[in-house]
């Protein structure tokens, strides 16, 4: 898929931008173009994340089950605005059920990690724990950001243009895969994710098994991705916008791993920049070098339809295509669907951390 990446001159996202060849300026907002040909699929990263809303410091952690009650540092803790949080300001969406916000640790063990935020007082603040154990050590300051949904990625406004809507589910005519966070063996992720289409009736996207209930709200969480197929019978080149900020501070991934199965952790790098192979955050502890290619981890280049393009293997601190004996260190293009494979092991998960490059 082609992209292009634009820089702004200043913050606000209505003034004039200005093109840039590759990559991102020092400015810290930008936009992404999406181009989907007629009866074709594409890969959709989101390579700028919505703007912070609050920079908050933590000053003490406590959980209860899966939820972690963030303390917030003053006696007015205060938004990116300068304006007194109030209750109730990042609560997830009762009457869907879906995080609208979540909470990205900048300081303390968890830096890099991000967390759906369940409810707010002026003082607190309630996250998902998602099952980890955390402590006033993991968490010491906190970056809150609105995910992305399908709905702000493709708003309703952008039919005709950016999607085509779907009159008759039998003939959908652009569909939504969100990527899942694994698949196991051979599955292919673009058949493995739950896939949506933007209902005419209803105005919004909806869920193929659940077409009653709308699911415009669905998050697509950084680090995860979109197939976007646009293949109905009478489809025409569509193309749109992603509007966002430069992420700049570290980002975890858990790479997933099975006592009884292959399992591939799929992700893709919620940056606006490219990073050579060497440079994404691989290690001795988080990957797994071989002599001989497929005996250990292996790094695979999502083909933009869920199959593959290339595959890599580490071996001696040097990474190779597998089939070739040269050494190699590729650059992974901003927007690339990526995976990594790690075959039946008792090692357990573990955390790739992706450090911005600028």
């Amino acid at each position: 898929m082609k992209k292009f990446i634009f820089a702004f001159i200043a913050w606000s996202q209505l003034v004039a931008f200005a093109q840039q060849k590759s990559g991102i300026s020092s400015v810290t907002t930008g936009q992404q173009y999406i181009s989907v040909g007629a009866n074709a699929t594409e890969v959709v990263a989101p390579e700028f994340q919505p703007p912070s809303v609050a920079l908050l410091p933590i000053s003490g952690v406590s959980t209860s089950g899966n939820n972690t009650t963030l303390h917030l540092a003053g006696s007015t803790p205060r938004d990116t605005y300068n304006a007194p949080i109030l209750a109730d300001q990042y609560n997830k969406n009762n009457s869907t059920g879906y995080p609208v916000y979540y909470a990205l640790v900048t300081s303390g063990f968890s830096t890099g990690g991000f967390y759906s935020i369940v409810s707010n007082t002026a003082h607190q603040i309630v996250i998902d724990n998602a099952g980890d154990a955390l402590t006033a050590k993991n968490i010491k300051a906190i970056d809150l950001r609105p995910y992305w949904t399908l709905g702000t990625l493709f708003p309703s406004s952008g039919s005709g243009a950016s999607f085509i809507q779907t009159t008759d589910p039998a003939n959908i005519m652009t569909k939504l895969i969100l990527s899942p966070l694994t698949v196991t063996g051979t599955d292919n992720p673009a058949s493995q994710g739950q896939k949506f289409y933007f209902d005419a009736s209803m105005q919004n996207w909806v869920l193929d098994t659940i077409p009653s209930v709308e699911a415009g709200g669905v998050p697509v969480p950084p680090g995860r991705y979109l197939y976007m197929q646009n293949t109905g019978n009478g489809t025409f080149p569509i193309d749109s916008y992603i509007t966002g900020t430069v992420l700049k501070t570290p980002f975890r991934i858990t790479l997933y791993a099975s006592s009884t199965a292959e399992v591939r952790t799929l992700f893709a790098l919620p940056r606006a920049s490219s990073y050579k192979l060497s440079e994404i955050g691989f290690n001795q502890i988080n990957f797994s070098s071989a002599l001989i290619a497929l005996l250990g981890d292996v790094f695979i280049v999502d083909d933009g339809q869920g199959g593959v393009s290339q595959r890599y293997y580490q071996s001696k601190n040097k990474w190779y295509a597998v089939g070739s004996q040269t050494p190699v260190n590729p650059i992974i293009a901003a927007g690339t669907a990526c995976a990594v494979l790690k075959s039946a092991s008792y090692n357990g998960n573990k955390t790739l951390e992706n450090k911005s490059n600028k």
